[in-house]
């Protein structure tokens, strides 16, 4: 009897000890999932916190380019107005004031060195050093003594070379007259390539195609009716009669005594526009 006491009692402590050790397994169980689920918790937390600064720090850097971005096109826009702005004025000074005159033996010089340029482009032969200073006048062939409207666009010369030296990405700068029979473009561009580009037999119908402009027809842009307070006009974007592709332009009237004369512009290029955003490339693809 005693025997079986003794068996029962070792039977009960070795269930004891059993349930004692499946308890405290659980037990184990629980504090390690209980820190799995810890961990991942704050692997997860820190990964979300992570990532909001991370896209707060590239939307700072987004927002920082494209300040960046702002401020080089608006210093490409303000030289821009203030180069034809000179521009005009030297056009319109010139032709009101007898500085005009003093213009005279610079003309007189400029046809001499130039003796056998072809007829409409009196300036096509000049040697490079003045071609660099002057740039190409072309001239329709039934045109009238436009001598003063020439000796103007001596005035507006050296402004034209120092902004084209300075900032390149202006591709032309120019004088329309206000009956198409003369325009002037700087930097110089030799008749042949003229008529190459604009696929013209003679240079009247390469002048009609500079006139055109790509179908924006500048003077038109500019003139009285469609231009009454006289304000600075941008282009629709436009394929460049002189080959050098995608450009806009800005156009500002001349007038002498209230009478429209003639217009002045610049062209700049598309490329830089791709090259200003090109150097300010993000990272956020969208």
């Amino acid at each position: 009897m005693s025997e079986l006491s003794s068996s029962n009692l070792h039977k009960n402590k070795k269930e004891q000890s059993q349930k004692s050790a499946t308890s405290l397994i659980r037990q184990y169980k629980t504090i390690i999932y209980g820190g799995l689920v810890l961990i991942i918790t704050l692997t997860v937390a820190n990964a979300l916190y992570l990532g909001k600064q991370l896209e707060a720090q590239l939307l700072n850097e987004e927002q920082h380019k494209a300040v960046q971005t702002l401020l080089a096109l608006n210093k490409t826009i303000s030289v821009a107005l203030t180069h034809v702005e000179k521009m005009r004025y030297a056009i319109e000074h010139a032709r009101t004031s007898p500085t005009l005159l003093s213009n005279e033996p610079k003309l007189n010089y400029l046809n001499q060195q130039a003796p056998s340029s072809m007829a409409g482009a009196p300036w096509d032969k000049l040697p490079d050093k003045l071609k660099q200073q002057y740039g190409q006048l072309f001239i329709k062939s039934q045109a009238p003594n436009i001598t003063e409207d020439i000796l103007a666009v001596l005035r507006y010369l050296p402004e034209s070379v120092i902004t084209h030296r300075i900032y390149p990405y202006f591709q032309w700068s120019y004088y329309y007259h206000s009956e198409q029979m003369l325009t002037h473009v700087y930097p110089f561009l030799g008749a042949e390539d003229l008529l190459g580009a604009t696929g013209s037999d003679n240079l009247d119908q390469a002048i009609e195609v500079i006139y055109e402009a790509g179908g924006t027809f500048p003077l038109e842009l500019v003139n009285v009716s469609n231009n009454p307070k006289r304000g600075r006009v941008w282009t629709t974007p436009y394929l460049d009669a002189g080959g050098k592709g995608m450009m806009v332009s800005l156009l500002e009237p001349c007038y002498i005594n209230d009478e429209f004369v003639g217009a002045v512009g610049t062209d700049i290029t598309l490329k830089v526009l791709d090259g200003i955003l090109s150097n300010l490339e993000g990272t956020i693809s969208i």
